[in-house]
Order: C-alpha cells, then structure tokens, then sequence
C-alpha cells in the first residue's frame, strides 16, 4: 500500500508551500504503472522568491561558528537514521522509481555519513600564508560562494542530496536543490527533517520539484545563483554549462554518466570477481552511474567466470515484484521511458544480429521489469559497448594480455569508475594508474565507495570532485590577500 500523508508541495524560507503557479505533475508507481501523487512544480517566480530568501539568510549562516553548522549537519543526520524515518525513506523510493525496500537501508546509513564527515571536516578549513616578498604578508582565504543550486538525479536521491548538501552548507553558502521529477518525494520529506531539526535558519535549506527544461533551467540562468552542483546525463550536463555560460558564468561541478569497465585476469579470484561484477551491474536494477556494465575477462578462463557470474546476475535479481514487500530483490525500472530506453538497446542489437546470451525480455506484464540481460562478445564499437544503458545489461568481453585489456578498458568517453581483478601487485598497480577513470578498485567493484574519497569523473563523466575534503573544497571560492606592512 503507497504511504499516506505525504507532503508534495515546494520547500521555501522554511515553510512548505504550493508553486506560485498552482502547477503540479503527477508520479506514476513503476511497479504497478498506477498513479500515485501529485506533486507540485516550481517557475521561475518560485526559484526567484527563493533566491530572494537564500540571499538573506546566507550572510548570518556564512557568519556561525563552523561547530554551529555542522552541529545542525549532525542533527540531520540523526535524524535520517532513525528507523521509522529510514522506514519512511523506504517506502517513498518504492513507489517513486522502484527500489526494493529491503535494500534500502545502507543509503540511508550512508547519507547520514555524507552529512557527519562535512560537518567533521568543516572544522578544519584552512587556508594559507605566504612569506616569499619583504615587507608583506599574503594570505589565501578560503570563502562561501553564497547562494547555490544542486540539481540531483532519480536513482538515488537521498544519498547524492547529503553527499552535496553537506559539504556546501558545511562551508557556509546557502543552498537551492531541485530533485528529480522521476522521484520527488524522499528531497520533500529530507526538508521535513530539515525543519524538525530546529537549527537551519530560514532560507539556509530551500528544496523544490519540478522538470529540467523549467525548474532546472531557472536555476542554471539565475543571474545570482554563483555555483551549482549537477548530478546526472552527459546531454544534460553538457546543456546546463551552455545556460551557465550564457548567463553569469556562474561554477558548475558535474557528476556524469558511466561505462565502468571490470577487467578480470586468470590469476584473480574468480568467485569473488563474478560476484561483484554481478553485484555492480544489479545495484538499482542497473541504475546506477558506476555500474559495472563492461566486463573484460581474460579468455583462459572465460567459461568458468561466466558461468560463476550467470549463476549470481540471475540469484541476486531472482524475485522481481512488489518493491514495498522486503522479499523483493528485482525492482523495476524508474519510469515508462526509462523501460523504453533499456529495452531499445536490446532491441537494436537483436536487430543487428547480436542475440542475447541470457535475458532480453520484459519480465511479466505489469510493471517495468527488465531481466537481468548478458551479452557476450560484442563488437567494440557497438552501441552496448559505447553507450550508458542504465539497466541490469551487461557486455561480457574477452582478451588475451594486459596490454589489449587496457586498451579496451579506456576505449570509452566514460571514465567515472573502472575495476581490476589479480592477484599481482605489479599488474593492479599498472592499472589502478592505467586506467582513465576517477575511481578504481582492486579486487572490488562498484559500489564501493567511502564517505571521505572524492568521487567524479575523467573525460565526458564530469569534472570537479565531490565527497570528502576535496568535495568540500570545492564549494569554496579562493581568495589571495597581499598585506603591505
């Protein structure tokens, strides 16, 4: 049963209200192709009432003690893991794109680390002093932009929602987030905990909904908006640094898509690396930036991988239903067009003549249920090789020596996470530095990650870093004082 009670309207100056323009749009529950609530959308007129309110709240917030911001930080994150609000969480992202409530916990676990480990790290921004010319004292301020925008994904909004908001409010600006028109609903009930919090001044946290083309547009151009974060597709990306361009210049840090490639060598530990790999393109029903979605297995041992690997793909996505009942492991895909985007790539290689090894249908008749899809030995400049699918298909490719698997591995516009599995030290050095990507693991797949690592991407997978002390940093302006004494 979908969760009662749930707020839909826009987060500004601390209070929950309708959009200016009385617009809303409606969510459709993925599982069951049913509608479920109306949510309200923001205009231009709302993003400006925002902007209007963040920019007189920035200056008290950028003035706080650093202990003042991250104590309401740590607040918030005591908050989100709390069991009914984890509970809460669950339910709104299985009715807004599907993921199974028994997998959801460890987001919830790990946005309220986001959120701890920027307030700790706050406490020790420091800049720089220079003694190098005589007679003076130069200094290097590290400074708030002010008023901010964050423009987040659907797959997981809670997680990248805390993993940006603590590291810009941690640093004293103000922020304006947008969620994602696929899955509204968990950024509204964040703000709830914002407010029950008691410790964000008015206007410090102001959250809306609404489509890209408008809510996402008004934040991009505004004239004082001064650095945005976005977090999704390369087109999208591409097209916000065109408005920022265009308007005011204004920093933008992108997050973007992925074609992580896991390279699996004779020498590894073959159970463990069909494991992962399984795990990694699985995650979110394939919906996930860092999915493993290219595996490149040495050809001596293809046939066992392969076979270790099939066995988990198809254990680990074995029951596909409810996403609200705890027995679900296989949630749907996020929305009708993303079904239709998944299954065109499927289509498209039947078409050309490359049939599916396993997989390739629709699963039942209700719902957006893809089955977990492999496709073996695809040409290299294939669409499946080359392109983001976002959904449980995977390409499972050969090699014969280091030098081809490299290759291969960095023959991609991607480069946001990449994974080598051996037991030579040398070799998986050779490629942790090798490989094109911002992330890389040895003997370990997607999703691993940790809380104080920055995250981001090598070539069209973003630029800029989030998480950790970089990420922090990066919300920071740099500013050289030179004291003549």
């Amino acid at each position: 049963m979908a969760p009662q009670n749930v707020e839909t309207r826009l987060f500004i100056n601390n209070e929950f209200v309708p959009g200016k323009a009385g617009k809303t749009f409606q969510l459709i529950n993925p599982a069951t192709e049913e509608p479920t609530y109306q949510v309200h959308e923001a205009t231009q007129e709302d993003i400006d009432l925002a902007v209007k309110y963040a920019k007189a709240a920035q200056p008290e917030w950028a003035a706080k003690n650093a202990a003042e911001r991250a104590a309401a930080l740590n607040a918030l994150a005591a908050l989100i893991v709390k069991p009914e609000n984890i509970d809460r969480f669950a339910e709104l992202e299985s009715v807004s794109m599907g993921i199974p409530k028994g997998h959801y916990a460890f987001q919830a676990i790990i946005s309220s680390q986001f959120l701890q480990h920027a307030a700790g790290v706050s406490l020790d921004i420091k800049g720089e002093t220079s003694l190098r010319t005589a007679g003076r004292l130069d200094l290097i301020l590290k400074q708030p932009f002010g008023v901010c925008g964050l423009i987040i994904p659907w797959n997981t909004p809670l997680m990248l929602a805390c993993a940006s908001l603590g590291s810009a409010l941690a640093t004293g600006n103000v922020v304006i987030m947008k969620s994602s028109e696929k899955a509204p609903l968990t950024s509204v009930y964040l703000a709830q905990l914002i407010k029950e919090t008691g410790l964000f001044p008015a206007g410090v946290v102001q959250i809306v909904s609404g489509m890209g083309p408008t809510t996402g547009a008004a934040l991009a151009q505004h004239m004082e908006i001064r650095k945005l974060g976005f977090i999704g597709s390369v087109n999208t990306g591409r097209k916000i640094k065109e408005m920022a361009a265009k308007s005011n210049m204004k920093n933008v840090t992108c997050e973007l898509g992925g074609k992580s490639p896991i390279v699996v060598f004779d020498d590894a530990d073959l159970a463990k690396a069909a494991m992962d790999a399984a795990l990694s393109i699985s995650l979110f029903s394939g919906q996930a930036c860092i999915a493993s979605s290219r595996v490149y297995v040495q050809d001596t041992v293809r046939e066992k991988f392969v076979e270790s690997f099939k066995a988990n793909f198809k254990a680990i996505l074995s029951n596909a239903g409810d996403p609200l009942d705890p027995a679900t492991t296989h949630g749907p895909q996020a929305d009708l067009l993303q079904y239709r985007h998944v299954m065109g790539f499927i289509e498209r290689a039947k078409a050309d003549g490359i049939a599916p090894g396993m997989g390739g249908n629709r699963v039942g008749e209700k719902g957006f249920y893809i089955e977990p899809t492999i496709f073996f030995d695809v040409p290299e400049t294939h669409d499946l090789v080359k392109n983001e699918i976002f959904g449980p298909v995977v390409v499972i490719n050969t090699f014969k020596d280091e030098d081809e698997a490299l290759a291969k591995a960095n023959d991609s516009e991607y480069g946001l996470y990449a994974s080598v599995f051996t037991k030579d030290i040398s070799r998986a050095l050779k490629f942790a530095k090798g490989m094109e990507a911002g992330s890389i693991g040895v003997n370990c797949a997607s999703p691993t990650v940790s809380v104080d690592m920055p995250f981001g991407g090598f070539k069209q997978s973003g630029d800029g870093r989030q998480w950790g002390r970089a990420g922090l940093e990066s919300w920071l302006e740099t500013k050289s004082v030179f004291i003549n004494l």
